[in-house]
Order: C-alpha cells, then sequence, then structure tokens
C-alpha cells in the first residue's frame, strides 16, 4: 500500500508542478496521513484549512 500511495503522491505532485502549483512538505505529510488512515477526514479537513488559512502557524 505504502507504495502505491507514494506513486499516486508523485503522480499529483507532477500534475500541480505542470501548473505552476507546489505543496509544502507538510502538505504532503498531511495527504500521507489521510490516506494511511492516520487521521480522519474530518481531520484532514480540519488541518487543511488550518494550513490554507494559516491558522496552525503560531
Amino acid at each position: 500500500m505504502n507504495e502505491r500511495i507514494e506513486n499516486a503522491m508523485k503522480n499529483a505532485r507532477a500534475s500541480l508542478e505542470i501548473d505552476g502549483l507546489y505543496l509544502t512538505e507538510a502538505q504532503i505529510q498531511l495527504v500521507r496521513d489521510r490516506l494511511k488512515g492516520k487521521i480522519t477526514e474530518e481531520e484532514f479537513l480540519k488541518k487543511a484549512y488550518d494550513m490554507a488559512t494559516n491558522k496552525d502557524k503560531k
């Protein structure tokens, strides 16, 4: 499963980079955590929102 996740992440990153969009390591880790079931969808959405609105920075 890890190999499938990493391949999916690689493909997604490449697609985004073609459009000039780049992910931070924190964003990448957040997606990995969700795909691996380490966090719930609700937790993922909250953390993604916090990242997008800079609420994760103190």
